[in-house]
């Protein structure tokens, strides 16, 4: 963004008046693309995984381990015991509440909302005090997501718990918390969240990992509450489906957060260049692919275990099943595995195998299919550039099916998977993956 934008956009908030001639619709409103909207809210926390759901009733009984509350300017007494008991049993939320009725709840967890006079040391973007800034003071995932958010209006908190961004020491913005198995994210301004707000880069980048690193991506749910609503139930004392802890349930969950972040680069790259050959949208693909590749190694091979004796150093049979068992049977069986290039090449047609399956007829098996097939499928569904190279990439790939090696299979692919050979089949692959997901503009398709 350049400077004049970023301006405007600031001039905007100081004076309370909308971009838009027209402003339509409630704060918050999630189909609301005004100024003071949730539309953007809305796009990027689909474009990264973790869907929105409006609620206008909270039942606290019908909450699972996959709904994370998203809580913004309530206009309705929360319950607090009920808040409370809902994240001792594992439960996630996102309390964002300036001048609203969140009051007990934050008290119940030592946190006190402040709107009076503001402390000293508190920085502002202009000096009538609507809109100050808040830097990082805790270097959790979350704070080192901006260097500065910006604020509307806002209110601050007291707290003894820790700040994660403040507007001067004794003043915070957002506060993170723990508490029993659950997990509270408090920010003293739900106003960081419409859409205006988020055109600022720190602000949407904010945005950005706090649902990154709250949701467990492709799985949980933002159920948004805002204004008033009703109240019904009581929490269940264990929530089925709740993370292990507040950071996720395991090292795939970690590397998944990672991989929507990446995941919404590239989002953004495409729509800043609106070419899928441009260089820097080819290498955010590829990177997109190799932390794949990384979360399918950790997936399916087994961690080495805290050595009790001498016996540590020799390794554990392996499982029998996943990734590592097919790789095991390209490499010679039982045996141990000599890794060579045979691992990445596997982990590359698997990705390949899985891309190509939607454009390929249903009954179609993986393991036969014919490269031929491939380049009529995708030079038909997509373009001709994508045929060609799903024909090339196939061709080379199909060689590693179940069934092809001779008695030696270990010692034949060692010699035939050579550095250039991978390295040939990545890119590829990568410019494959960049072509199903945007056609070359201009290109014949049926």
């Amino acid at each position: 963004m350049t400077l004049g934008p970023t301006l405007a956009i600031l001039a905007m908030l100081a004076t309370g008046a909308p971009t838009d001639s027209v402003s339509l619709g409630r704060d918050f409103h999630v189909g609301h693309k005004g100024w003071n909207g949730l539309s953007e809210l809305k796009r990027l926390s689909e474009d990264l995984g973790c869907p929105i759901q409006v609620r206008r009733q909270l039942d606290w009984s019908s909450l699972d381990g996959q709904d994370v509350l998203l809580l913004l300017h309530p206009e309705s007494e929360l319950d607090e015991t009920k808040a409370v008991a809902f994240l001792t049993a594992g439960g996630r939320m996102i309390l964002a509440d300036d001048y609203g009725k969140s009051e007990r709840v934050l008290e119940k967890l030592g946190i006190r909302r402040q709107s009076s006079r503001w402390p000293a040391g508190v920085r502002w973007y202009r000096p009538d005090e609507s809109l100050p800034i808040a830097t990082p003071v805790r270097g959790t995932a979350l704070g080192k997501a901006a260097s500065e958010l910006l604020a509307n209006h806002s209110a601050y908190f007291v707290s003894g718990l820790p700040a994660t961004y403040a507007f001067a020491p004794g003043a915070a913005l957002v506060v993170e918390a723990g508490v029993g198995h659950g997990r509270l994210v408090a920010i003293a301004d739900p106003s960081v969240f419409i859409n205006n707000m988020l055109e600022l880069p720190g602000n949407r980048e904010f945005a950005a990992q706090l649902i990154v690193d709250i949701c467990r991506l492709q799985q949980d749910r933002l159920v948004l509450l805002y204004g008033p609503f009703a109240q019904l139930g009581t929490p269940p004392a264990a929530l089925m489906g709740a993370p292990a802890s507040d950071s996720g349930q395991d090292l795939p969950d970690k590397l998944n957060r990672a991989l929507g972040g990446a995941n919404l680069n590239i989002q953004q790259t495409l729509k800043g260049h609106g070419k899928p050959d441009d260089p820097e949208v080819i290498t955010l693909v590829g990177l997109l692919f190799c932390i794949a590749s990384l979360l399918l190694f950790l997936k399916y091979l087994p961690l080495p275990g805290q050595p009790q004796d001498s016996a540590f150093a020799q390794p554990q049979r392996p499982p029998d099943t996943g990734l590592f068992a097919s790789v095991q049977r390209y490499a010679g069986g039982a045996g141990q595995v000599t890794w060579g290039y045979i691992y990445p090449a596997t982990l590359i047609r698997e990705e390949t195998l899985l891309r190509l399956l939607p454009y390929l007829p249903p009954s179609s098996d993986g393991s036969l299919i014919e490269p031929k097939e491939v380049r009529q499928a995708l030079t038909e569904k997509v373009s001709p550039r994508a045929g060609e190279l799903g024909w090339k990439l196939w061709k080379g790939l199909r060689s590693l099916r179940e069934g092809q090696s001779p008695s030696s299979p270990g010692q034949l692919l060692r010699t035939q998977i050579s550095e250039r050979k991978l390295a040939e089949w990545y890119k590829w692959a990568t410019e494959l993956f960049a072509e199903l997901d945007h056609p070359s503009l201009g290109t014949d398709k049926s």
